[in-house]
């Protein structure tokens, strides 16, 4: 189960670093712009500060990896169609300002129900082994899918990022579907009084 999740993150984590890199590539390329693209960064990164205190109680209160695996359907098709926009349409700053908002709150949503499997995943004797392994998949992913992603964005444009993105999500469905695990989650009713 810990090899899935690992390979699943790691598949997702290749479609994200180049996705996002592909957009700071994209925004300066059409606007020539340091402010427009340093905005751009800094607004898609607000959900990042919020979104999280409330997504949480919400995933603790249902199964992680179906949560996760709900996600990542939902963000699959965000993505394609994301890509046939980009594609049919010309660049448009609030548009792509929108895409990226957007993904950045379901991406939350796969983090967070992400971080919520992997310490069960873990057995207890090797979880410092286990999370040095998943602490490397960004930093990897990064120095693999950069040179990459540069290259595919010069020769076959931005939405051909997304559509190869969609089909990252669904390896990255397809592998952590696999997963069989009872996870725990707080089963017991809220009551207000």
């Amino acid at each position: 189960n810990f090899k899935l999740l690992v390979t699943g993150t790691f598949i997702s984590a290749l479609g994200g670093i180049g996705l996002n890199l592909a957009f700071g590539l994209v925004i300066f390329d059409q606007t020539q712009s340091t402010f427009l693209s340093g905005l751009f960064t800094t607004i898609a990164m607000i959900p990042y500060l919020v979104f999280p205190l409330f997504i949480g109680p919400h995933i603790d209160r249902n199964d992680p990896l179906k949560v996760l695996l709900k996600n990542e359907k939902i963000l699959l098709v965000i993505y394609f169609i994301s890509g046939l926009i980009i594609h049919f349409t010309e660049f448009n700053f609030v548009v792509y300002l929108m895409i990226i908002i957007l993904i950045s709150f379901f991406s939350i949503i796969s983090e967070t129900a992400s971080q919520s499997i992997t310490p069960q995943l873990i057995s207890k004797e090797n979880y410092s082994k286990g999370f040095a392994i998943m602490s490397t998949i960004y930093p990897l992913a990064q120095v693999v899918v950069s040179p990459l992603a540069l290259y595919i964005y010069g020769k076959f444009g931005f939405a051909m990022m997304f559509f190869l993105y969609t089909f990252f999500s669904v390896i990255d469905i397809v592998i952590e579907s696999n997963i069989v695990f009872d996870f725990q989650y707080n089963q017991k009713e809220f009551c207000t009084k």
